[in-house]
């Protein structure tokens, strides 16, 4: 986002999401996992890296539907979820927040739920 698009949300934490496993630094706590973006099969590297530069909260953002696989290839690693279901009612075990949908209009945006006040992004 441009400087004027950060601006609108003074008071909002701000989040860093890589769109690509090539962009990781502590600038990035999020990689987002979905079409054209990241693959599921490049998230334990990511989180690796992650790790290595001793990055506190590595998180991937990925759809419901594809939930259980980047679970099956993360297995045993330290992660965080941060969930795409929109209009989703409850939170799903194991995931640090769910982004509920579009606030749509000319300057659209996005909006979450997150349920662990313990997660920060690093700014």
């Amino acid at each position: 986002w441009p400087a004027a698009a950060w601006a609108r949300f003074p008071q909002a934490k701000k989040v860093r999401i890589a769109t690509t496993a090539a962009s990781h630094g502590l600038q990035y706590c999020v990689l987002d996992v979905e079409a054209g973006d990241a693959t599921i099969a490049q998230a334990p590297g990511w989180i690796a890296e992650q790790h290595k530069i001793r990055a506190l909260w590595p998180t991937i953002y990925i759809q419901e539907s594809n939930l259980a696989a980047l679970r099956a290839a993360c297995h045993g690693l330290s992660y965080s979820i941060w969930l795409a279901w929109w209009n989703h009612p409850a939170q799903v075990a194991g995931t640090i927040g769910t982004q509920l949908g579009p606030v749509n209009g000319p300057d659209g945006y996005d909006v979450s739920r997150f349920y662990n006040a313990a997660w920060q992004p690093q700014t």
